[in-house]
């Protein structure tokens, strides 16, 4: 398992001291009210079979990058590189510890009420082909048709009276005398404005999820130092990790995207923050002498950045679903839900109890 050396943690649980919990079987029981959610810096890039950005390279390679699982794939390196930028700035810029910019990684334990909603739906609204050529011919030649079929029998026979019996016997009602309907006949009684009664075709296909978690951040002590590193450095992380980056402070745009590891919950292979709420002055908010809060609570939303969802016929392309194939961006599928629920991933720091995910000692 490869386990990132530099892990920022946010987030804090209450803890028991040796005296009270020399096992630590308590402290594991406190693990388990938590939301353990996982990010990486990640972005993405077209696939390996593309040899240059020359619009002629990318049509003579796409049929070889469609062997692949999807056109783009993950890449960590730009993303970590930038990632590593921000934080040294945010370091300079506000005189955190040096370490603030040392993780390649961040590792929230939010609180027990953060939801992971996830939801697919078809649509079925596309008219059936046979209708659609129908309507088609109906509005060119099914008018001629009908517009010869008017003259011969006079315009004033087509009153309601001729077009129930057109509806009750399409043959007899356009002329014929067989009881059978031929295509003419159809294509003849579409042009006059009725329906056929076809089943409805599958029109698209959506998925949709996202990730709303809390986060308590609470410094204990309250000194100054307790609340630069409690509440202010877990703040800046979560910043760098959801706002649009600048160069010099008058063009922006582009925040970092993430693989996001929500154990147990589910996985974005490429997804971003969506929405980030800071609260304070709520009435659970104190504040030490110098009037600085004690308490913030954060709220976060986190969405995928696929959002096709499908599974995959027993064919000879390569398996979706093989661990290998993951860092290619095609449609979202079961693998990735059982790398969310079951937690199988190549990477990750085990939780344990000890002070990374503790602050509080009773």
């Amino acid at each position: 398992m490869i386990v990132p050396s530099r892990t920022a943690i946010i987030g804090r649980i209450p803890g028991y001291n040796k005296n009270i919990d020399a096992s630590g079987n308590f402290a594991k029981e406190l693990l388990k009210g938590l939301t353990v959610i996982d990010l990486r810096p990640m972005t993405y890039t077209f696939g390996d079979d593309l040899k240059n950005e020359s619009i002629s390279s990318f049509f003579s390679s796409l049929p070889d990058m469609l062997n692949n699982t999807g056109l783009f794939k993950q890449d960590d390196k730009i993303s970590k590189k930038i990632f590593h930028q921000i934080l040294r700035r945010m370091r300079d810029g506000f005189g955190l510890n040096n370490q603030f910019a040392e993780v390649d990684m961040i590792r929230i334990l939010a609180a027990n009420d953060s939801t992971f909603t996830e939801t697919f739906s078809n649509s079925y609204g596309e008219e059936n082909a046979i209708t659609s050529i129908a309507d088609s011919i109906a509005s060119k030649a099914g008018k001629v048709s009908a517009s010869v079929k008017m003259m011969q029998k006079g315009l004033k026979s087509y009153s309601h009276a001729e077009m129930i019996n057109l509806a009750g016997n399409m043959a007899a009602g356009i002329g014929g005398a067989t009881g059978k309907a031929a295509i003419g006949d159809i294509m003849a009684g579409a042009a006059f404005g009725m329906d056929m009664a076809v089943p409805s075709m599958w029109n698209g296909s959506s998925y949709s999820s996202n990730l709303t978690i809390f986060i308590k951040l609470v410094a204990p002590v309250g000194t100054p130092e307790c609340i630069q590193k409690n509440i202010l450095e877990p703040i800046m992380y979560l910043l760098a990790a959801s706002s649009p980056l600048t160069y010099n402070g008058i063009m922006y745009g582009f925040p970092l995207l993430w693989d996001i590891q929500a154990q147990g919950i589910t996985n974005f292979r490429i997804g971003g923050i969506q929405n980030m709420s800071l609260i304070r002055g709520s009435f659970e908010t104190t504040f030490n002498h110098l009037l600085q809060p004690t308490v913030v609570d954060v709220r976060l939303t986190l969405v995928p950045l696929l959002n096709d969802f499908a599974v995959q016929t027993n064919s000879s392309a390569k398996s979706i679903y093989d661990k290998t194939e993951r860092k290619y961006l095609g449609v979202q599928n079961p693998a990735d839900i059982n790398q969310g629920l079951m937690n199988v991933h190549d990477y990750g720091v085990k939780i344990k109890t000890n002070d990374d995910v503790r602050t509080i000692k009773l």
